[in-house]
């Protein structure tokens, strides 16, 4: 798998240290519901491990930070998932309302507490 399939397709496969960096075993993996990842219909993205909140935080910023590499035709449901996530598990990450996400959602969908 060449460098730009793995940042496409196992964008945000992070969340346990590992030899060759972070990424969810696939038993974990399995385990989620659709509505756990960032983008349902295809369990792309995944954005929560349920029970464990310090991975769904990690999950979530490395989301936010990496935007800008998901593929154009998820980006827009992507973004509303991940302010969903936020959301719905009160994180307290912070974005920037210059990210390339709020081309697609409003900087004001996302709770005060987390705007910088």
């Amino acid at each position: 798998m060449s460098e730009l399939d793995i940042a496409y397709e196992g964008l945000y496969e992070y969340a346990m240290e590992g030899p060759g960096g972070h990424v969810i075993p696939d038993d974990v993996r399995e385990s989620l519901d659709d509505d756990d990842f960032g983008i349902p219909s295809k369990r792309k993205y995944p954005l929560r491990v349920p029970g464990n909140k310090k991975l769904t935080d990690e999950l979530v910023q490395k989301a936010v930070q990496m935007f800008h590499y998901a593929l154009p035709e998820y980006r827009e449901e992507l973004a509303k998932n991940i302010v969903a996530m936020i959301k719905r598990e009160n994180l307290s990450i912070k974005i920037d309302a210059k990210n390339r996400m709020f081309k697609y959602v409003s900087f004001d969908s996302l709770p005060e507490k987390n705007r910088k």
